[in-house]
């Protein structure tokens, strides 16, 4: 199965969309950008992307 995602960053977030190969949305999200948060986003966004 493959995955796409897109990206949209802005100064105090950023947004995440992972779409299956049909182009359904899997999963949308919104992280934060500062330092405590980009670690527990990209923890987090890692565990989606490998379902």
């Amino acid at each position: 199965m493959d995955k796409v995602c897109g990206l949209d960053v802005h100064k105090d977030s950023v947004f995440a969309c992972i779409l299956d190969e049909t182009g359904g949305k899997i999963r949308e999200e919104r992280f934060g950008t500062l330092t405590p948060r980009t670690g527990r986003s990209s923890r987090h966004f890692s565990e989606i992307w490998s379902r």
